[in-house]
């Protein structure tokens, strides 16, 4: 390890350390907190003293070059990032006598992931860990690697910030843009939580689901998420919010400067919308056939359910176990399918769905054709028409082949570690994998541990996306695999 490169290894565990104690301002507010402010003041300043010593012990002069940070290196300071960031989101519950080490581990991955699948109980837990479990979700919606370039100048910043997944650069300077996304969603988060508050939450419920609901997350501070609100105008003003966390954050700037003629004409949002109308409307038709419910809330039910699933956020306001089986597939479907790209929604992501259609029809029509021609996919983007490269559709194929054999995988591994159905399997393997987070009744306080590895497996793999963790996993391996000759030959 290079002295440059642990010396950001110490400031991203000085950042971690700072994030982790802001959950302690729910004391100043509610004051029978205070009896655990020890839980989140000792990992957070441990974090933070160890941080600093490896800054100072390994500091050198920054390097010029922005790519002086190599793939490699940039992957492993990534993973890094993100399993600190569980390992140290882990301690307060534990340390606070909330749950095990093992499920405070589950619960911290299910957070940062954004995917919301719990072991808590809501009602049966104090604030300030309701509290944790939102800021964790609102930190992982950005992305620890984001964070980090927002507040500390990097010249490594673009390999870092590609590395992460975020595709867009809205501005020529990354930490601009860093901060332009952070100052963008912090805004709408405070506009939701006016939302919610004037449809009749209290200040703190409001504040977390509007960071639940803009970042596709899933926590909820009561047993039965927004259900408890029994609201349709709360409802319908959670699916707002949903649908615009599912939207490309360049998108989102466009609409903001009313550029609404050329947003009007990119295929991955006009994608999304059609799929809302379609699988709504069939969601809706058949919970009006096969329920005792109105038109109204049939409407609003089938809408909601897609939606929620669409953006893998996970809100819900019917039971859904009690759902037609068509409708469990549709939210299935849209879980497996996702949002937009560089939106906080989970899933395959729309741009690769389209990519793989319009693939599909090419080769339909160069098969019916007798010309034999090659046929181009293009699509419109923020930033115009574009061309897709071969490489990006092999690529394409690539991902969505691994995406659905983990899937496959990980279904078949829970129907024997949960014991359950193949569809319930199925169903919360994708609710994992695609950070959807609502479970079918398998995941709670009393789920076996293998139950619990397996899910946080899909976690991580669906936020961080398949292909660096088989990268870093392949790094890994290789570093191990020499360290050993070297041992083997002395």
């Amino acid at each position: 390890m290079t002295k440059k490169l642990s010396n950001r290894y110490g400031k991203i565990m000085v950042l971690i350390g700072v994030l982790s104690m802001v959950p302690m301002l729910v004391a100043f507010f509610d004051k029978s907190q205070v009896k655990y402010l020890y839980s989140f003041f000792l990992p957070g300043i441990i974090s933070i003293v160890l941080g600093l010593l490896i800054s100072i012990d390994f500091k050198e002069i920054e390097e010029k070059s922005v790519f002086s940070t190599s793939l490699r290196k940039s992957i492993k300071l990534v993973l890094f990032s993100w399993f600190y960031c569980f390992f140290i989101g882990a301690l307060p519950l534990w340390l606070g006598g909330q749950l095990n080490l093992f499920q405070a581990f589950f619960e911290s991955v299910s957070g940062f992931t954004t995917t919301g699948l719990t072991v808590l109980i809501p009602s049966q837990t104090p604030v300030i860990y309701l509290a944790h479990q939102i800021f964790m979700q609102y930190c992982g919606g950005f992305g620890i690697i984001l964070m980090f370039i927002i507040v500390i100048k990097d010249h490594s910043a673009v390999n870092l910030y590609t590395t992460e997944g975020h595709k867009d650069k809205l501005l020529p300077n990354i930490q601009k843009t860093a901060r332009l996304i952070f100052f963008t969603y912090n805004l709408l988060i405070i506009l939701g939580t006016i939302g919610f508050y004037l449809l009749g939450l209290d200040l703190f419920d409001a504040l977390c689901n509007a960071v639940t609901s803009l970042f596709t997350a899933g926590y909820s501070t009561k047993d039965i998420g927004l259900s408890h609100y029994n609201s349709n105008a709360v409802y319908v003003f959670s699916m707002i919010l949903m649908i615009i966390g599912s939207i490309n954050t360049g998108v989102l700037l466009m609409i903001v400067q009313g550029k609404f003629k050329t947003v009007s004409k990119i295929t991955e949002l006009r994608f999304m919308f059609i799929l809302i109308a379609l699988f709504g409307t069939i969601g809706a038709m058949t919970m009006w056939f096969y329920t005792d419910l109105g038109f109204s809330d049939s409407l609003l039910t089938g809408f909601y359910n897609v939606v929620s699933s669409l953006s893998t956020t996970g809100n819900y306001n019917h039971d859904i176990r009690t759902l037609p089986p068509l409708v469990l597939q549709i939210m299935i479907l849209c879980m497996l399918l996702g949002g937009c790209t560089g939106s906080t929604a989970g899933g395959l992501k729309l741009s690769r769905v389209v990519i793989l259609l319009k693939t599909m029809y090419n080769s339909l029509v160069i098969k019916s054709s007798s010309s034999r021609r090659v046929l181009s996919i293009s699509w419109n983007t923020a930033s115009g028409k574009k061309v897709i490269e071969n490489e990006t559709i092999r690529e394409t194929f690539s991902y969505i082949g691994f995406y659905f054999i983990t899937l496959i995988v990980g279904a078949n591994l829970l129907t024997v570690t949960a014991n359950c159905s193949l569809l319930e399997g199925f169903f919360e393997f994708a609710s994992a994998f695609s950070s959807f987070g609502v479970s079918i009744g398998i995941t709670g306080p009393s789920t076996n541990a293998l139950t619990l590895i397996i899910e946080m497996v899909a976690m991580i793999l669906g936020r961080l996306e398949i292909y660096i963790l088989l990268i870093g996993g392949s790094y890994f391996f290789q570093s191990l695999a020499a360290k050993i000759r070297k041992l083997s030959e002395k």
